[in-house]
């Protein structure tokens, strides 16, 4: 068995049911249903990067985008990075992404390094839910890869709603956010170890869930 590894997007899903999680993100027996804000979703995602990585125009219909990209392109900073894949050890060290020993990963959509700070920018396609933790842990893997770097301001961009929340990170702060995590974190390590993903019925399984083996597939809860 490989070594446990994890990442926001498999902490989520576990805790929405660990059942769903180990079908769909581990055993990869099932995949989530295409609807038509995942499908806009993945497509404005890959043009923003286009833009942004390869000087790329924006296709027809995404130009309103334009703005925000000028605002980026423009903002202040010694090196600007587009799509970085970064991960840490356990002991918060960092690796390679796809290293034996990496224990937690993300990937960036936008990265400004302008030391002593950093800008940090993730897509969102879907309705405001600001969950300022998946930005938390990503700056760890930010400061644990660019020792330089003290302070994060981390923007979601909510583009079906021309929206844009803010949250700052620092460095010196980053301890009682960890605290906050690790119960979770053991909960999921533990299922890992133990091979236990017991289904949690819900609103999920009468519609959207795709793993048809599950006995409260259809049902809901």
């Amino acid at each position: 068995m490989k070594p446990f590894s994890w990442s926001y997007s498999k902490l989520k899903n576990f805790r929405t049911c660990p059942r769903r999680h180990k079908e769909i993100d581990l055993d990869k027996r099932f995949k989530d249903k295409e609807n038509e804000v995942l499908t806009w979703g993945n497509s404005v995602h890959a043009a923003l990067a286009n833009r942004l990585g390869k000087g790329l125009p924006l296709p027809k219909g995404m130009e309103t985008f334009e703005p925000l990209i000028n605002r980026l392109e423009q903002a202040p900073g010694t090196k600007f990075i587009v799509e970085q894949k970064l991960a840490i050890n356990k002991d918060f060290k960092p690796v390679g992404f796809f290293a034996e020993d990496a224990w937690f990963r993300a990937v960036v959509d936008v990265l400004i390094l302008n030391p002593p700070v950093a800008l940090m920018v993730d897509y969102k396609a879907g309705k405001i839910l600001d969950d300022p933790q998946q930005m938390a842990l990503s700056s760890q893997c930010v400061f644990s890869h660019y020792p330089e770097i003290q302070a994060i301001r981390t923007e979601y961009w909510w583009l079906a709603h021309d929206t844009i929340t803010r949250t700052d990170f620092r460095r010196d702060q980053m301890a009682p956010i960890w605290r906050a995590v690790w119960p979770r974190i053991q909960e999921l390590e533990q299922a890992y170890n133990t091979n236990n993903y017991p289904p949690i019925p819900g609103g999920l399984c009468r519609n959207y869930c795709p793993v048809v083996t599950c006995e409260f597939h259809g049902k809901g809860g």
